[in-house]
């Protein structure tokens, strides 16, 4: 499981989430040093995370495959001169993503995917993907192109793109699935349900009776079996999590993973961290 994790920095800069997170330089370096020691060597990153490359200058760049995201309403120039210039600085990011496909119009298509084509011709980047919510967001990207890359959004409360016609659609077009929000943005791992998410109840009562209090280990071994994911994307908010993370990815004895199948059932939109600024 170790090997599938890939550090998200998404409050390394800025704060994000629920609980307002954002990391101080120290923890930032001190999360960064652990992970390079503990063989974590993926990191999830956006250009409007804002600031990655002077982070990275407490690191050895080097040591991570990075993987970046972009708006379809940003400036291409611009975006295409950070790429070249990081590419020419530090090796450059491993992959870049669409992170508003729901913003792509008929009018902006062949602009994109010009732009996709040329960074990855150029030798800019190696991979070129989306970061969805929906199907309809895959369909949206792949009226572009075929992505090498789909990340997601997954976890028991959400399991809308765990099924066979994705499966199956990611097999036949050689897609690499990085899956994030394994966590909730820390929801899932937390005793009580913050209640401003009091619309998730049912999903938190029925959640609660499967895992018996063994949040972190339950998670972590639901999604090491699930094979068709390459990669997890996860977040901490403080350096004792991250170390107790890689700590229990490390020691993960692999058992029947808890069936949460019943959950699908009780779905509701508030899964989508999008909806919580609407509670």
């Amino acid at each position: 499981m170790l090997n599938q994790l890939t550090l998200g920095t998404a409050n390394f800069l800025k704060t994000y989430g629920l609980q307002a997170s954002v990391l101080t330089a120290n923890m930032r370096q001190a999360v960064l040093q652990h992970a390079v020691a503990s063989g974590v060597s993926h990191i999830d990153t956006a250009l409007a995370y804002g600031g990655l490359e002077s982070m990275l200058g407490l690191i050895n760049p080097e040591s991570f495959q990075i993987m970046t995201k972009f708006s379809v309403q940003d400036d291409f120039k611009q975006i295409a001169q950070c790429l070249r210039l990081a590419h020419s600085v530090w090796g450059g990011y491993a992959g870049i993503l669409v992170h508003d496909p729901h913003h792509l119009t008929p009018e902006r298509l062949e602009d994109v995917r010009e732009f996709l084509t040329q960074i990855k011709a150029s030798g800019w980047v190696k991979q070129v993907g989306v970061s969805v919510y929906t199907r309809a967001d895959v369909e949206a990207f792949h009226a572009v192109l075929c992505p090498d890359v789909i990340q997601i959004p997954l976890n028991p409360f959400n399991q809308h793109f765990l099924t066979q016609s994705f499966q199956t659609y990611c097999e036949i077009h050689r897609i690499e699935v990085h899956a994030r929000s394994l966590f909730l943005q820390g929801v899932l791992l937390q005793d009580t349900l913050p209640s401003r998410l009091s619309k998730l109840n049912t999903l938190w009562v029925a959640y609660q009776d499967l895992i018996q209090g063994n949040a972190l280990s339950a998670l972590l071994n639901w999604a090491h079996h699930q094979a068709w994911v390459h990669r997890w994307v996860v977040g901490v908010n403080t350096v004792a999590e991250w170390r107790t993370l890689i700590q229990a990815a490390e020691q993960l004895k692999c058992k029947s993973p808890i069936d949460f199948s019943e959950l699908k059932t009780l779905h509701c939109a508030e899964v989508d961290p999008r909806m919580w600024s609407m509670a």
